[in-house]
């Protein structure tokens, strides 16, 4: 049977890892593109590029529901900023942009909708108050503020970045062409190193902190189309 995870998610109390798979079709009974979860709300939401719509279901796959579907062109990476209420997300498009809404799809808001190609790899440093995203079209990592104001272009040229994560002061994503994971300061993006290379097949990536009472987890999971596995 053929594997091609594409995003993954960790919900490291519960023990459990949940993908999303673009050649099944599924995560477990779900099409998906961008995933996320809210351990707060025993929930995940996904993107699905298919059908242009946003949707939101129990953990189990209960109680599934959609929760915006008019003006998406290709929705992709999506995160949540639990403390606030919100769920970001970004759009392929053929007029790429970044938007904001409340986690039950009301008051939706574009944040930025120039200087984007294909964004994806959204993540949220709530301790930073920015968002950081991995765009392959522009060969950038870029930041914003939760606002969208202060776009900035934080490492360039990145060559082909898709999944983006955040692990204290640091931001990794992996790159398709050099099929490694990279790692540079997150205000920054200075001092990029390789942290893992000679991975094909690279696609989303998530970091956990083992310092932290989460219970068993590894520091850093990556969904890859030919293989499955951790970094340090």
């Amino acid at each position: 049977m053929s594997f091609k995870p594409c995003c993954v998610c960790l919900l490291p109390p519960a023990g459990k890892v949940y993908w999303s798979d673009s050649t099944l079709k599924k995560v477990s009974l779900i099409t998906t593109d961008g995933l996320a979860v809210d351990a707060v709300g025993r929930k995940i939401y996904w993107t699905d590029t298919g059908k242009n719509r946003i949707e939101v279901a129990n953990l189990d796959g209960s109680m599934r529901k959609v929760l915006i579907w008019q003006n998406l062109d290709s929705p992709r990476a999506i995160a949540l900023y639990h403390e606030m209420g919100y769920m970001y997300w970004t759009d392929w498009g053929e007029h790429a942009k970044l938007e904001r809404s409340a986690m039950d799809g009301l008051d939706r808001l574009v944040l930025i909708n120039n200087n984007l190609g294909w964004p994806n790899g959204l993540a949220i440093d709530s301790a930073g108050s920015q968002l950081l995203w991995a765009d392959a079209h522009t060969e950038r990592i870029e930041a914003a503020d939760l606002n969208g104001l202060n776009h900035r272009t934080l490492v360039s040229p990145a060559q082909h970045p898709y999944g983006l994560t955040l692990l204290g002061p640091h931001i990794y994503w992996t790159d398709w062409q050099i099929r490694s994971i990279q790692r540079a300061d997150k205000n920054t993006g200075a001092n990029t190193i390789t942290v893992c290379s000679n991975l094909p097949g690279l696609m989303d990536i998530q970091a956990v902190d083992r310092e932290k009472p989460l219970g068993e987890c590894i520091n850093g999971t990556l969904a890859s189309e030919q293989q499955r596995g951790r970094c340090g």
